[in-house]
């Protein structure tokens, strides 16, 4: 009976990252208001890809989406009795 290693025989490799933290700094450095969707078609990836990739940089804050529609449309009548 041969008495085996229990290592892998292949070198074990990462997957390349689909965001470089350096380049999605920089983006979100110079686009602060863009929305994570927006990020992601830049990327090329999924808006929860980008927020992910934010927490990992400790940039959580992001912008909201806005309100439904009556809400807007309330907020426009308020706007014009002014």
């Amino acid at each position: 009976m041969e008495s085996g290693s229990l290592k892998p025989n292949y070198p074990k490799t990462r997957k390349p990252r689909k965001l470089p933290p350096n380049e999605l700094s920089r983006y979100v450095d110079d686009n602060p208001d863009a929305f994570l969707s927006e990020i992601g078609e830049h990327f090329s990836c999924s808006a929860e890809a980008v927020r992910k990739a934010l927490g990992k940089l400790k940039i959580t804050l992001k912008k909201r989406p806005s309100a439904t529609k009556n809400a807007a449309r309330k907020q426009d009548k308020n706007l014009m009795k002014k």
